[in-house]
C-alpha cells in the first residue's frame, strides 16, 4: 500500500513512481516485480514503470499522469538553469 502524493507520485525504496493526477490523496496497492512497479486502485491497474534500481531519490513520470497546468515542470531541467 502506498499514499499518493499531491505531486501525483509514490514513493518506493527512496524513489518516485507517477500515477493519474486523479488519485491524489488516495491509497494505492503497488506491486513490485523485480523490473517493473504496477500500482492498482480498486483493483484496476492505473499505472506501471521500470523499476528504478541505480538512482536514490529518482523520478519515474510518465506526463499523461499529470495535470494540464502542470505539465510545464518538464521545462525546469538542468539546461534551462544553465541558460
Amino acid at each position: 500500500m502506498a499514499k499518493v502524493n499531491s505531486n501525483s507520485h509514490i514513493s518506493y525504496a527512496k524513489c518516485c513512481y507517477s500515477v493519474p493526477y486523479q488519485y491524489i490523496g488516495a491509497e494505492v496497492n503497488v506491486k513490485i516485480c523485480n523490473q517493473a512497479i504496477e500500482i492498482y486502485a480498486n483493483q484496476q491497474k492505473i499505472a506501471d514503470h521500470k523499476r528504478i534500481k541505480d538512482k536514490v531519490g529518482a523520478y519515474s513520470t510518465d506526463n499523461s499522469h499529470m495535470p494540464v497546468n502542470s505539465n510545464a515542470y518538464g521545462e525546469w531541467n538542468s539546461n534551462r538553469y544553465l541558460n
